[in-house]
């Protein structure tokens, strides 16, 4: 949600997908 490159992203994905993403920069998403 940070990255316009992430939204897609996690909308097309799962908690997973955020997870992963949190790797580069971590998200509160949990």
């Amino acid at each position: 949600m940070v990255e316009p490159d992430r939204a897609p992203r996690a909308s097309g994905g799962t908690d997973e997908t955020e997870l992963c993403l949190s790797s580069d920069a971590p998200i509160p998403s949990l």
